[in-house]
C-alpha cells in the first residue's frame, strides 16, 4: 500500500521492486511471536513471586512503557502537524502564472537542419506560440508591455523582465527603457551596443511582468529576464497551449502544426502544467501521509497500552475502592482517584515528548515551508489532542472503576 502512494516525482531507488515476500513475511511472524512469548513470560514469571515488591515493579514497568509511547506519540504527531501546516501554506503560494488548463510539449530542433538563426527563428514564428507565451502561462503584466508583431528579428532586441529583477536592479527608478546586457553569467546593466555579441544579448526593457517561482513553489521567485525569440532564438523550445477545454486534446493539435512545419520534427512528452505543479507538492504530500500513517500507529499503540495500565491498577486496587466507598468516599473522588494515576503518566510522556520534539525539529526543517520546526501553535495542538485522547483513554476505567459495589469487592480475597 505504501509503494502504491509513492508518487512519480519521487526517485526512490528500486521502489517499485518493493514487495512482501516469503522471507519479508517470514520476518515479520517470527518477530510477532518472540515479541508475544517474551512480554508474555516475563509478567508471568513476576506474578509467580508471593512478595509485595514485584507487584509495584511491575506496575512501574508499565508506567515507564506508557511514558515512552505518549513520548513517541507526540514526537510523531509533532512532525505530521508541522508537515500538514506546511503542506497547507505551499498549496495557498501563488506560483506567478495560472497553470489550470495549460499543456506543455518539449522541442528540441536537430542542429543538422536548424544550423542558422534564421531557420530557428522560422519555425517558432510560424508556430505563433512564442508571441503568446504570456498569455496562455497567465503571466501579469505589472506595468510596459509585451513584445508583439513590432518586436521583429531586425529590430532592437526587447526584453520583459519580473519584478524581482526590477527591484533588485532598479529599486529607486522606472526599468521601462533601461538598458540591460544578458550573457551566460546573468543580468549586468550598463551601456551596451544593441543586438547579439558573442554570448552577450543587449536590448531595451519594455516590460515588467509579475515574478514566477520557476525553480519550485518553496523557493522564492529567482528573478527573470525574458528576451524576445525573433532577437535571440534557440533550439530548445517549450510550447505552451491554454484551452477553455481538456488540455490534454491539445497535443494531437500542436503535433499537427510541428509536422506541417517540418514533418520530420518529433515532439516531446506533453505535461499539463497543473501535474508540474502538483509534482511540485508530492513529496510533502507523501511524508506527510507516511509520517502521519505512523503518527496514528503511535497514537493508537499508546491510547491502548494507557487504557490497559490503567484497568490493570484499578482492578489492583478493587479492595481499596471498595473499603473508600463503604467508608463514604463519592464517585467523583474514586474517579480523580484512579484518573489521577493515568494523567501522571501522560503528563510525563508529554514532557519528555515536547523536549524530543523541540530537539529533534531540525530532522525535519528541510521538508517544511513557511514554519518553523519549533511553531508553538503546531506544538500546542498536538499536545492538546494527545492529552484529550489519552485523559478520554484514562478516564473509561475510572468510572468503571467507580461503579464498583462495595460489598462485592470487600469479599474479593
Amino acid at each position: 500500500m505504501l509503494v502504491s502512494l509513492l508518487p512519480s516525482g519521487i526517485e526512490l531507488p528500486r521502489a517499485r521492486e518493493v514487495s512482501v515476500d516469503g522471507s519479508v513475511l517470514l520476518f515479520a511472524c517470527a518477530l510477532t511471536v518472540v515479541t508475544g512469548v517474551l512480554f508474555g513470560v516475563l509478567p508471568a514469571a513476576t506474578s509467580s513471586r508471593q512478595a509485595a515488591t514485584p507487584r509495584m515493579t511491575r506496575n512501574r514497568s508499565g508506567g515507564v512503557l506508557i511514558v515512552a509511547e505518549v513520548a513517541f506519540a507526540l514526537v510523531l504527531l509533532a512532525g505530521a502537524g508541522l508537515l500538514v501546516r506546511s503542506f497547507h501554506l505551499l498549496t495557498r503560494v501563488d506560483p506567478g502564472f495560472n497553470p489550470a488548463q495549460v499543456i506543455t510539449v518539449g522541442v528540441t530542433l536537430p542542429a543538422s537542419r536548424y544550423d542558422s538563426e534564421d531557420r530557428m527563428r522560422t519555425f517558432a514564428w510560424v508556430a505563433r506560440v512564442g508571441g503568446r507565451f504570456f498569455d496562455a502561462m497567465g503571466i501579469t503584466l505589472v506595468r510596459g508591455r509585451f513584445p508583439g508583431a513590432e518586436d521583429t528579428a531586425r529590430s532592437e532586441p526587447v526584453f520583459v523582465i519580473d519584478e524581482t529583477v526590477a527591484r533588485r536592479y532598479w529599486p529607486d527608478s522606472d526599468p521601462i527603457g533601461q538598458r540591460l546586457a544578458w550573457d551566460v553569467d546573468g543580468p549586468d546593466t550598463g551601456p551596451a551596443g544593441p543586438g547579439l555579441a558573442g554570448d552577450r544579448l543587449s536590448g531595451v526593457v519594455i516590460g515588467v511582468a509579475a515574478s514566477v517561482r520557476w525553480q519550485g513553489l518553496h523557493d522564492d521567485a529567482p528573478g527573470t529576464a525574458y528576451w524576445w525569440f525573433p532577437n535571440a532564438p534557440g533550439r530548445d523550445l517549450t510550447i505552451v497551449a491554454r484551452t477553455a477545454g481538456d488540455p490534454a486534446a491539445l497535443v494531437d493539435r500542436i503535433a499537427a502544426h510541428v509536422r506541417a512545419i517540418d514533418p520530420h520534427q518529433p515532439i516531446g512528452r506533453a505535461r499539463a502544467m497543473s501535474e508540474l505543479v502538483a509534482d511540485e507538492l508530492a513529496r510533502t504530500r507523501f511524508t506527510m501521509l507516511l509520517l502521519g500513517g505512523f503518527a496514528a500507529a503511535a497514537l493508537l499503540l499508546a491510547v491502548v497500552g494507557l487504557y490497559g495500565v490503567v484497568s490493570f491498577a484499578a482492578s489492583q486496587r478493587t479492595r481499596e475502592i471498595g473499603v473508600r466507598v463503604a467508608l463514604g468516599a463519592q464517585r467523583g473522588d474514586v474517579i480523580r482517584l484512579v484518573l489521577r494515576h493515568g494523567v501522571m503518566l501522560v503528563a510525563a510522556g508529554l514532557a519528555i515528548g515536547i523536549a524530543v520534539s523541540l530537539a529533534m525539529g531540525r530532522a525535519v526543517e528541510g521538508l517544511l515551508y513557511g514554519v518553523a520546526p519549533t511553531d508553538a501553535p503546531t506544538l500546542g495542538a498536538v499536545v492538546f489532542v494527545l492529552a484529550a485522547v489519552s485523559v478520554a483513554a484514562t478516564y473509561l476505567p475510572a468510572r468503571r472503576a467507580a461503579r464498583i459495589d462495595p460489598a462485592v469487592a470487600l469479599r474479593q480475597e
